[in-house]
């Protein structure tokens, strides 16, 4: 406070192709449904490494493809995408290694550039490898040569019209790839005989081209077939030339390596073919091409060594299958199919499905990681598992994701509630594997401990209004989730009442709260998820602004809280226009004060309370309407009391005790010499007068005064300015009612923040 103006203070599936027109390939593309996720902006830097498990690979047979990404620390997560050239070959998801496998056999023979690319992760930035050079081969296939009827005899004599069909095929051991194209041609020795397509034939299922050919006669026509190759197969021929003859009959049987079989391991079949007669000058059996059925579905074809043709089928779903083999004749023998068909059963491939978990403790709010992966057997090039992967917290489903990768699945989630959960993951299966489940792993989240915090109200301003108490719950760690349920506001023991969190905060609003001071508790009584919790007690003012001012002017006035009586007659003048200033001297002048005063001024100097003559004189200047404080001190500094127990009795014990004091200070030795001419002729009370008035005396008053009602110590050019004020016979009673009047010692007594 300074001159009275207030002075202000100085916060990855399988491809399959099928043939266009052009002899080019269709790629048909299951997509994978793995996406990259997108970098933040600090990243670490990654490195891509691409490598092929055959190079040259043989068309159809397929490769597989490693993408090997690192960074500099730890190990990145996430997907990698595979391409030829620019055509995306498909996505995997990067294992605990940071390995991701995709088993490509859609490459067409050539040789291509494929690259891999990282799409990166929260941590680790995306990143591409180098260009991989991958060569594949064109197929080898077979070219088998057979007469497809007797000859018949020819217009021109001595001739006959031989009907001819060459089959091109191959031999393999997982799905059939596309069919061969192009065109045969048809010698006998260096005689051209002429050329015919390629056709799939209906009946068979082979692919083959079919020629007649006028030949002088049976037994004479030595014949070969030249296949011409496409962009998939290389060019082939059939046999040593062969001499076609009137052919015997042939018998085949079926037989198979297991059954039932499992789909991922493939089935064996063994055909053996048996002349019923041997014709001169022919093989002892048969030789040629066998074609294995499935129902009418051709499964593949095999060439006959040692009488017996064998093909591996893996293209069988699990069930049971009619299977049945055909004999397509040669040049001695004639064709012949099984009798009855193979009863074949199939099983899907067994699997276990494995669950691994981030951590097997958490706070509630923390997010858990779940990964889950389908073990698994799987033969070169068959099928890898498909299907779904759901989470479990005992049997409630948690979350279903898709298999990707190789055969796994993950899961996070921040919202499992406190307590012990028993989490495990089951594998859907899919039409060539079988479901299965891992065994439940037990998760403990605990419950987070809690603090309760409460923050000072704001004080009601007019009679009535409610004081609002606000209670902050805070989480340890903080960040995990936001506390929910009710908090219980006390006073002491008393309950004030309830109110339910909202977004970590509770408040409730309190009408009625007496003047003076309040012991204000928060108990937080927790939830599921976390733990309970209380507040330090918190010291809450009760009453309005004017009550409150009020209250503390009799404290520092009469030394006491305020009555009833004086609360509502003083708030009543106040409401009706009456200023503090004139309320603080009406105090002021009261008997009261005047008695109040003395007491605490006699106890402060002489340590006792004030005689019975000391009362006498405050009264009377209490009558006179001069109980100004000096005036009081004045009482109490001239008693015989403080002569004998401060003064020692002497004109200089005297002098140095009043100073003392007043001041707290030896006396001002520039007027010590006629403060002690005054003690000496006996004139104590014109010391007292002389050492109250002098500047150090007004100057003690100012900084008392400063302390007293403001709770502080003068700036710069306040005592002076208040020492003018005494000077010029302003009473310590009127300079204590401008401390108590302004606004400073309003926002003070009534709690209310500076404006």
């Amino acid at each position: 406070m300074t001159r009275w103006s207030e002075r202000r203070p100085r916060p990855s599936p399988r491809r399959r192709f099928a043939p266009t027109l052009s002899g080019a390939l269709e790629r048909r593309v299951v997509p994978s449904g793995l996406t990259a996720a997108a970098s933040p902006a600090a990243q670490a830097a990654t490195a891509t490494a691409l490598t092929t498990s055959a190079d040259p690979a043989p068309f159809n047979a397929g490769t597989t493809l490693t993408a090997t990404v690192t960074a500099a620390s730890g190990t990145p997560t996430g997907a990698v995408t595979f391409y030829d050239g620019t055509t995306a070959l498909g996505t995997a998801t990067l294992d605990a290694g940071g390995r991701a496998n995709l088993f490509e056999d859609a490459l067409i023979p050539g040789t291509h550039t494929l690259t891999a690319s990282y799409g990166g992760d929260a941590n680790d930035a995306p990143s591409t490898s180098p260009g991989l050079s991958q060569s594949v081969k064109k197929i080898d296939p077979f070219v088998n040569l057979s007469r497809t009827a007797a000859p018949a005899p020819a217009p021109a004599a001595g001739a006959y019209l031989f009907t001819f069909s060459a089959a091109v095929g191959v031999t393999t051991f997982d799905a059939s790839p596309p069919p061969a194209t192009g065109s045969v041609t048809f010698t006998q020795g260096a005689n051209v005989l002429g050329s015919a397509p390629l056709a799939r034939d209906a009946t068979t299922g082979l692919t083959a081209a079919t020629f007649t050919a006028k030949l002088p006669g049976p037994g004479s026509e030595q014949v070969r077939a030249s296949y011409s190759g496409d962009p998939l197969y290389n060019p082939a021929v059939s046999p040593a030339p062969q001499a076609f003859v009137s052919d015997p009959t042939t018998t085949t049987t079926l037989v198979t390596s297991d059954n039932p079989s499992v789909d991922n391991f493939g089935t064996r079949f063994t055909a053996t073919v048996a002349g019923n007669s041997t014709p001169p000058g022919s093989p002892v059996v048969p030789t040629g091409l066998v074609s294995f059925y499935d129902g009418t579905t051709l499964l593949g074809s095999a060439p006959i060594q040692g009488g017996q043709a064998t093909f591996s089928a893996r293209t069988l779903a699990p069930g049971t299958h009619q299977v049945t083999a055909t004999y397509g004749g040669d040049s001695a023998y004639d064709p012949s199919t099984t009798t009855t068909s193979l009863t074949q059963v199939v099983t899907a491939t067994q699997n276990t499905t494995l669950l691994s978990v981030s951590t097997e403790n958490t706070p509630y709010g923390i997010p858990v990681m779940f990964s889950a992966s389908v073990n698994y057997f799987l033969n070169p090039g068959a099928a890898a598992p498909t299907g779904t992967i759901t989470f479990y917290d005992g049997q409630v489903v948690l979350a279903s994701r898709p298999l990707g990768g190789p055969g796994g699945a993950t899961f996070s989630t921040s919202a499992l509630p406190a307590g012990t959960h028993a989490i495990r993951a089951a594998y859907s299966g899919d039409p060539n594997f079988t479901p299965s489940a891992s065994q439940a792993t037990t998760l403990t989240v605990n419950p987070v401990v809690t603090s309760v915090a409460l923050a000072a109200p704001v004080v009601p301003t007019s009679p009535g209004q409610p004081v609002t108490l606000t209670a902050y719950v805070t989480p340890t760690p903080a960040g995990v989730q936001t506390p929910t349920g009710v908090v219980v506001f006390y006073e002491g023991t008393t309950r004030l009442g309830s109110a339910a969190l909202s977004g970590g905060v509770a408040t409730l609003p309190v009408p009625g709260l007496s003047l003076g001071t309040h012991a204000i508790t928060a108990d937080y009584a927790g939830d599921g998820n976390f733990l309970a919790s209380s507040s330090a007690p918190a010291r809450v003012p009760g009453g309005n602004a004017n009550e409150r001012f009020l209250n503390q002017l009799y404290l520092d006035l009469l030394r006491r809280p305020i009555d009833s009586g004086g609360l509502s007659g003083w708030e009543a003048r106040l409401n009706a226009g009456v200023s503090r200033g004139a309320i603080a001297l009406a105090i002021e002048g009261s008997r009261e004060f005047a008695l109040t005063t003395l007491t605490g001024l006699s106890r402060s100097i002489l340590s006792q309370a004030p005689t019975a003559s000391m009362v006498a004189q405050a009264l009377t200047l209490q009558a006179r309407g001069q109980s100004d404080p000096t005036a009081l001190q004045a009482i109490v500094l001239n008693s015989p009391e403080f002569f004998r127990a401060r003064a020692g009795v002497t004109p200089a014990g005297f002098v140095a005790a009043v100073s003392r004091a007043v001041t707290g200070q030896p006396p001002d030795p520039a007027r010590y010499p006629a403060l002690l001419a005054l003690a000496s002729r006996g004139n104590r009370a014109a010391v007292i007068a002389g050492v109250l008035t002098g500047p150090a005396g007004l100057s003690a008053q100012v900084v008392n005064d400063y302390a007293k009602y403001l709770g502080r110590t003068p700036q710069d050019g306040d005592v002076a300015y208040f020492v003018t004020q005494l000077q010029q016979n302003v009473s310590a009673a009127a300079v204590i009612t401008q401390f108590v009047a302004s606004p400073e010692y309003f926002r003070k007594a009534a709690a209310l923040p500076s404006s």
